[in-house]
């Protein structure tokens, strides 16, 4: 981005001690002048207890957000490959005013499960008439065969919390994210997301990964749509 709009200013979140190293010498070396703070993005002022995993740097996570024994992708790693770690969490509101933004022409939204939380917090708040564009991920907080919807969003969301989050970002506003959009289990948040998800997947040339098989048949042949194949692995 910042060699794409070098005019832009830039702002960028990290709450992991270690990632926020690299970001920094990386940034010193190729984009001196883009911002970072480091911190994880929350609704409210407070403190950020973590695990960071050394394997796999996108699974470190706030283990406050997840159902007990619930994991991204059902990932666990070996006790020797992870460090417990504590960030400041900040807010939209805050960093706004800190940095005098007044709109947010792109936001990159990454943050392994927080997006549930803070996306809902923005529309009761009107923050998202602020935000022009967004590209990121919707993640799916559960095992990749886990079949209960309410393992998979954050511990005690409603699911009609869940049902508004999912059709603001992924329908009314349709931005681009990752995995949550199309994720067949998420069809259980209610009927209109099911009927939008449906429209989305079910189409006989489309190739659905293994993992997601059953789940999009099933919502496939619910909904009366065609049925897409499925990967052999």
């Amino acid at each position: 981005m910042h060699f794409l709009a070098p005019s832009c200013n830039i702002l960028t979140l990290e709450p992991s001690p270690w990632n926020f190293i690299l970001l920094r010498l990386n940034l010193l070396q190729n984009a001196p002048k883009v911002r970072a703070v480091q911190g994880g993005l929350s609704v409210e002022r407070g403190v950020l207890h973590g695990d960071h995993y050394f394997a796999n740097s996108w699974a470190s996570r706030n283990g406050d957000l997840f159902v007990d024994g619930s994991t991204i992708k059902g990932f666990v790693p070996s006790q020797d490959r992870f460090s417990p770690f504590s960030a400041p969490l900040k807010t939209l509101p805050d960093l706004m005013a800190l940095f005098s933004i007044q709109k947010i022409v792109f936001m990159k939204l990454d943050c392994e499960g927080c997006e549930w939380k803070v996306a809902l917090d923005w529309l009761e708040h009107g923050l998202w008439d602020r935000i022009e564009n967004v590209v990121g991920e919707l993640h799916s907080l559960c095992s990749l065969e886990e079949d209960n919807v309410t393992r998979c969003i954050p511990r005690d969301m409603p699911i009609v919390h869940a049902q508004r989050v999912w059709m603001y970002l992924c329908k009314v506003r349709a931005f681009p994210l990752e995995w949550g959009c199309e994720e067949p289990k998420f069809g259980q948040l209610g009927e209109d997301v099911s009927t939008a998800i449906a429209d989305n997947i079910c189409h006989k040339t489309r190739l659905v990964k293994k993992w997601q098989c059953r789940n999009t048949l099933n919502l496939c042949e619910r909904t009366g749509r065609d049925v897409p194949k499925c990967k052999a692995k």
